[in-house]
């Protein structure tokens, strides 16, 4: 792969940025695939203690797990998971985005409410977080401040 395709998972630095981008099927064992390649990412790139390494590793794997769940959940043929993050240098400030091309369905009701704790737990992790649904699949926005590079 070139270091222009977005399934690259290190693309060059330019201009103070460190980038992030991998793609991979969506369903639980590419969703994996990705988490495991985004923490080592964020363990080579910055220098994080254990517990935001954990923290953010967290929030991106929900991200993923509810892509997988909620995109691809049912459907006769599963898509792709994006996952890009880019990390500026000089503000410290990481902004992840995981993106889905499938069809938003909504979970079953849960009586005993073991469910649905994804969505608050990301923005619980997140300095912000957006997610956005429209007909090419769902867009899940993950911002982080002032986080520190590892030299």
């Amino acid at each position: 792969m070139s270091h222009t395709d977005p399934r690259s998972a290190n693309p060059p630095r330019t201009s103070g940025l460190v980038a992030f981008a991998q793609s991979s099927a969506g369903n639980p064992a590419g969703a994996s695939t990705l988490r495991t390649a985004f923490h080592k990412w964020l363990d080579k790139q910055l220098m994080l203690s254990a517990e935001l390494l954990s923290d953010l590793t967290l929030a991106v794997n929900e991200a993923l797990a509810n892509a997988v769940e909620h995109a691809y959940a049912g459907a006769s043929k599963h898509g792709e998971v994006d996952l890009h993050a880019q990390f500026d240098i000089r503000s410290g400030d990481l902004v992840v985005v995981i993106r889905d091309h499938g069809i938003w369905r909504s979970p079953e009701p849960d009586p005993h409410h073991l469910r649905g704790r994804g969505i608050p737990l990301i923005r619980a992790l997140a300095s912000a977080s957006t997610i956005e649904t429209d007909a090419n699949g769902t867009c899940v926005e993950l911002r982080w401040s002032g986080l520190t590079e590892r030299n």
